[in-house]
């Protein structure tokens, strides 16, 4: 089987999670779409998913990733600085195996391939992090003659075709969008809890924008080419395990729904749901706060205005208390 899983960012125990959860045999083949680096949820985190890359990586073994953006700025980066890395190390000599390890990290990052490609019941299936340009900046999967060469830094970059383009030709998994992003016309994102892939036609997109936090319906994603089975390291009950966990931690200064709603971001279509009994019980706090019995709240102006306004105030405790403790961060 083949499995592809999205942009990661530094997140090893949902990585872990996930894994899990595949149930993988030797024979099963995972392929990522790269950005392993940056917006990691802790430092250790970041080290633990470094380690794991450099042990597990390959070419074409069991665990493959084409180049991220994220990846390809972190290689370019480490390599300018390559000749300030003697004095870096002469000036902190513990941390030369730090050092070391970052620049084979960069390294291997620095290798990966642009795109994965596995033919599947007859059907081309390209993994990449994007998209694929050619140096004139056309598609490729189309019609049009192109010139042969890549544009990496296009392809890894692009924000037009993986976002509007559905391609008749091939398959095309990618990440680098999150699903939940103003950008991407995904019709399922204003009322998801847990975020899940998102398919338009051949265009696959399962970055879930894991490094954003459960509370902040941040996700990791594994999608199976042979059948399209999806896989989650996140369900929607442990989005609100963690609200209910960050408002323990907020010591009374807010409550478990105030939470669930200052991290939504389109709380208005969350409450338009009645098949989720906790979207149920936050209509209920939520209407018993402003001191009304009324059940339309999404035709209600005046509910709507009262909301926004309670909104930025439990968004600005968030921010109050992740001064204290990094996991209140809201991801606008």
């Amino acid at each position: 089987m083949h499995y592809v899983i999205g942009d990661v960012h530094g997140c090893y125990e949902a990585l872990m999670i996930l894994l899990k959860k595949l149930n993988l045999s030797s024979e099963d083949i995972v392929t990522f779409v790269g950005d392993f680096v940056d917006r990691e949820p802790s430092r250790e985190q970041g080290d633990k998913l470094m380690a794991w890359f450099m042990e597990n990586i390959t070419e074409d073994g069991q665990f493959r990733s084409a180049i991220g953006n994220h990846d390809y700025d972190y290689y370019n980066t480490v390599r300018a600085f390559h000749g300030g890395l003697d004095l870096l190390v002469s000036a902190f000599s513990d941390e030369k195996c730090a050092v070391e390890k970052q620049e084979a990290f960069a390294q291997k990052l620095g290798k990966l391939p642009l795109y994965h490609e596995y033919l599947i019941h007859g059907v081309r299936n390209v993994v990449t992090h994007s998209w694929l340009l050619d140096r004139s900046d056309h598609p490729y999967f189309t019609d049009e003659e192109t010139d042969g060469g890549y544009n990496v830094e296009g392809s890894i970059w692009d924000r037009h075709m993986s976002l509007y383009y559905d391609p008749k030709e091939v398959r095309v998994i990618h990440g680098h969008t999150i699903v939940i992003s103003k950008r991407v016309k995904n019709p399922h994102k204003e009322s998801s809890i847990a975020t899940r892939i998102f398919k338009y036609g051949n265009n696959i997109n399962v970055d879930c924008g894991c490094f954003m936090g459960l509370a902040n319906r941040g996700n990791l994603a594994a999608l199976r080419l042979e059948d399209n089975a999806e896989f989650y390291a996140y369900s929607d009950e442990d989005v609100v395990e963690e609200c209910k966990r960050l408002a323990a931690l907020s010591e009374g200064r807010l409550k478990d729904y105030q939470i669930f709603i200052a991290c939504a971001r389109y709380p208005l279509k969350l409450l338009e749901r009645t098949d989720h009994e906790y979207i149920n019980e936050c209509r209920e706090n939520l209407l018993a706060e402003q001191g009304t019995k009324s059940i339309d709240v999404v035709n209600d102006s005046s509910f709507e205005n009262w909301l926004e306004w309670n909104r930025t105030c439990y968004r600005e405790k968030m921010m109050q208390l992740y001064k204290q403790d990094k996991r209140f961060i809201v991801w606008n």
